[in-house]
């Protein structure tokens, strides 16, 4: 809650020194504060504004992002076409090297729905992208979904030895 209130501070900061692209930023942060928060209602809001503001200055990289962090609310919510569109046009726009996350997103989506097999598929590329740039955070992230994914089909082995590198990289970077 208290992160919200600072984000949403820096976004009216941004906004009056028309500084646009700041303020995008901002809304997908404040987007996904409020998508951890359980406030999902508010992180749509706040990821369709990003959208607009993104669309409105024409860049492609804001909106890529902006659509993935709504897809992921959208996903959440249960709204599946819709976030499956979004997530796939996130997809679509992001410019070659940055396609980790929005596997990510996709990732998390395939799993919130049961679509194990695809979640696997897609963890795998997540991984495959975050190893290629050296992403750390990427690829603690690409374990853990790698791991749910293997829950799904309860292979509790799998599962649990990507939970644990997971965590074993994410203490050692800690």
């Amino acid at each position: 809650g208290r992160a919200a209130i600072l984000i949403r501070r820096s976004i009216d900061i941004y906004e009056n020194e028309g500084k646009h692209g700041y303020a995008n930023v901002c809304l997908r942060n404040l987007s996904n504060v409020l998508r951890f928060s359980g406030a999902l209602r508010e992180s749509e809001m706040a990821a369709r504004r990003a959208l607009l503001i993104a669309r409105q200055l024409s860049d492609q990289n804001h909106e890529s992002g902006s659509l993935s962090f709504l897809g992921a609310v959208l996903a959440l919510r249960g709204i599946k076409v819709d976030s499956a569109k979004a997530l796939n046009r996130s997809l679509a726009l992001a410019r070659k090297g940055q396609e980790y996350e929005h596997y990510d997103f996709q990732t998390m989506r395939a799993v919130w729905f049961g679509q194990y097999a695809d979640a696997q598929m897609l963890a795998n590329k997540a991984m495959t992208y975050a190893q290629q740039q050296r992403y750390e955070r990427g690829m603690i992230r690409a374990a853990r979904l790698q791991g749910e994914a293997a829950l799904g089909f309860d292979d509790l082995s799998t599962a649990e030895e990507r939970l644990y590198h997971a965590l074993a990289r994410a203490r050692i970077v800690n």
